[in-house]
């Protein structure tokens, strides 16, 4: 039986498999401070 951390760890891994094997071009801003202007379109999110 796995515990919630070890099942953390487990999914944390395999998503940074996953992400080291992309090649993103860019990264989206996912909770915007209030001090910073927002630069991507409402429209767009």
């Amino acid at each position: 039986m796995q515990t919630v951390s070890s099942q953390f760890r487990e999914n944390l891994g395999k998503l940074m498999t996953n992400l080291s094997s992309t090649h993103p071009h860019f990264v989206r801003c996912l909770i915007p401070n209030d001090t910073v202007f927002l630069w991507y379109e409402k429209t767009v999110c």
